[in-house]
């Protein structure tokens, strides 16, 4: 981060916006890099970038120079403690006249065999020596300016929302590390953190912590931040910072696909070579309950239906109750494997599976299957509720909540709309197309001219009576079935 009156934005209505460096910048960026090289004093190194300061925005020299000095490796030249130095000058009392002055000087250079002058305030950084240069490239100083005004605006935050793409596990990990207040929503998936401004005390505190946060949100591949900020040394107002996926801000590499245990990385493996017909999916996108983020361990799906599975570490039955009890809330089918090496306990429920070190892959499958038996068979149980003009038939089973073989085997009548192959198509649209004559025209022409109906086409101009013949791999002429 960055002081605040090094902090470059600008007010744009309600909204703030940070003044980001872009390839505009290099040259400068550059310029001021190559003043912090090996075997030359930080202060020297400072002094000839502040000269930058006539031509270029102060902030932006002196904010870079904070961050580049950050990472210099410095070294006291001095072969004694300055301070012994420092003391032994001043215990002589001050010195009025040239004469004194250079009698003491004498004085303490026999004394330590130094030169007092040259060492007495080596232990400051100005004075110590550069021993090795930043290893940053101008690219890499520019992404951290970039983060640094962001961090630095969110100290004066009243709140954050961020939305992730992927990343919501370690995102939270390190939110909680930090101590990091949240609560979550739907509908866009979303989570708000508490602003170290809407805090009594420890603003300062709370506000390096949501920084700490940002680089995990910025690493995500796709993200967004919304944040409200207070600005004004008397009269605050507060204002909007947007940002979403900027890509010039430093992130940090993200490990996303490791195991949290060899009990799961084992299990993902045998499902996925074992079972066909149903998918496994790690860290699926979190679930909301009570205001809290559930990220499951894996998302087990098969046509529309959906089953979300934990592995539990060392539990007990009452921790297996409370969690029982969260997960019922999600309103979601779930499925709870627990150890029983790790637990003395025992618990018995519909949605739990007890193993041994190693979780029995046929024993989940069978359980999955009862799933699949206990949907509605009867075709009147259904409630399919189509609106649009296509509806696939895998669409319309992941919002049921069933299976496509299910929705397939009832074929099941709506007023309205007739069934062409594995999708729901609307009278209205059916008979639209029946006036018109397709024959001897492209596919890629007729896609074109029906952009919503391009992904179905093919079914639609078979069911209307016509055939395609390919040209190449791309297109296909339409011709008139006999």
């Amino acid at each position: 981060m960055l002081p605040f009156d090094l902090v470059r934005y600008r007010i744009l209505g309600e909204r703030v916006i940070p003044k980001f460096l872009t390839d505009d910048n290099v040259d400068l960026v550059e310029e001021i890099l190559s003043s912090f090289s090996a075997g030359r004093k930080l202060g020297e190194a400072l002094e000839e970038v502040s000269h930058l300061e006539k031509v270029y925005d102060y902030k932006l020299v002196r904010g870079l120079a904070r961050l580049i000095t950050r990472t210099c490796e410095l070294e006291s030249q001095s072969t004694i403690d300055p301070r012994r130095v420092r003391r032994e000058l001043f215990l002589r009392g001050p010195q009025l006249t040239e004469e004194g002055r250079e009698k003491v000087l004498a004085e303490v250079r026999e004394m330590l065999n130094v030169d007092p002058q040259r060492v007495m305030f080596s232990d400051l950084d100005e004075e110590k020596v550069i021993v090795r240069a930043p290893q940053l490239t101008p690219s890499q100083l520019m992404k951290w300016y970039n983060l640094a005004l962001v961090q630095s605006l969110l100290l004066r935050s009243v709140r954050m929302i961020v939305w992730v793409q992927d990343g919501w596990k370690t995102l939270l990990w390190r939110a909680k590390r930090v101590g990091l207040m949240y609560n979550a929503y739907e509908d866009p998936l979303r989570i708000e953190f508490e602003g170290p401004m809407s805090l009594l005390k420890f603003t300062d505190r709370y506000g390096r912590a949501m920084a700490i946060v940002l680089p995990y949100v910025t690493s995500s591949s796709k993200w967004k931040v919304e944040a409200n900020v207070a600005l004004g040394k008397v009269n605050k107002k507060v204002y909007r910072l947007e940002l979403a996926n900027y890509p010039n801000l430093l992130n940090y590499e993200v490990e996303e696909d490791k195991f949290d245990s060899s009990v799961e990385e084992k299990f993902f493996k045998e499902f996925s070579s074992a079972v066909r017909d149903w998918k496994i999916i790690r860290e699926p996108e979190p679930l909301v309950s009570n205001g809290k983020l559930y990220i499951p361990d894996f998302l087990l799906t098969k046509g529309g239906l959906k089953v979300y599975m934990e592995i539990a570490g060392f539990w007990t039955r009452d921790y297996i109750r409370r969690k029982l009890e969260k997960l019922r809330s999600l309103r979601e089918r779930f499925l709870l494997l627990l150890d029983r090496e790790l637990s003395y306990e025992e618990i018995s429920d519909m949605n739990v599976i007890l193993f041994r070190k190693k979780v029995d892959v046929g024993s989940v499958y069978k359980w999955l299957k009862s799933v699949e038996l206990a949907q509605p068979t009867e075709v009147g149980e259904l409630q399919l509720n189509l609106t649009g003009d296509v509806e696939p038939l895998d669409q319309v089973a992941a919002r049921l909540g069933v299976g496509t073989d299910l929705l397939r085997k009832v074929n099941k009548d709506v007023p309205g709309y007739v069934k062409v192959a594995d999708l729901y198509v609307k009278e209205r649209v059916l008979n639209d197309l029946k006036s018109v004559n397709f024959s001897g025209k492209r596919l890629s022409e007729v896609s074109s001219e029906y952009r919503e109906l391009s992904p179905f086409m093919p079914q639609l101009l078979e069911k209307l009576g016509y055939r395609l013949k390919w040209i190449d791999v791309t297109d296909a002429v339409i011709v008139k079935s006999e």
